[in-house]
């Protein structure tokens, strides 16, 4: 393709582009698209996270990052209340999984849940489990940020 038809091409995308700026925000490297719920990866789930409980009025913080030892999973931290966990896990089609370690030595909860549809991968629900007296408390973790 000649420089000044190349030119012309690239002038004309980039004219449509800002034309159309406001009907939305625009796809960027730095705002990548909206991934469907079974698409969410590492990459969404690193960041910092809001973690309600159902039937408790406070929330905690969940931060994840990218593990080192483990392609495409995380591992971080949970604070609720007086209460911090290691966690470790990672979401596969939509199904979000972690491992909590309040002592550093075995597991002492699951989180287990899906991510909500049309979330973009900012929110997750599910049910948390004690892993030593089995129960059950549903959870949904909301992303702060990246």
């Amino acid at each position: 393709m000649n420089k000044r038809l190349h030119s012309i091409l690239l002038a004309c995308a980039l004219g449509t582009a800002s034309a159309h700026a406001a009907d939305g925000p625009a796809v960027t490297a730095a705002t990548p698209a909206c991934p469907a719920a079974d698409k969410v990866g590492q990459t969404q789930l690193v960041g910092r996270w809001e973690a309600r409980f159902a039937g408790r009025s406070d929330t905690g913080t969940m931060v994840l990052n990218p593990h080192p030892d483990f392609t495409n999973a995380v591992r971080g931290t949970v604070n609720y209340g007086d209460a911090t966990a290691q966690v470790a896990g990672d979401v596969d089609e939509g199904i979000f999984a972690l491992d909590a370690s309040s002592t550093g030595k075995s597991i002492t909860a699951l989180w287990e849940g899906q991510v909500a549809a049309g979330s973009c991968g900012r929110k997750i629900e599910g049910t948390w489990t004690d892993s030593a007296t089995d129960s059950k408390r549903a959870f949904v973790l909301r992303k702060l940020s990246p």
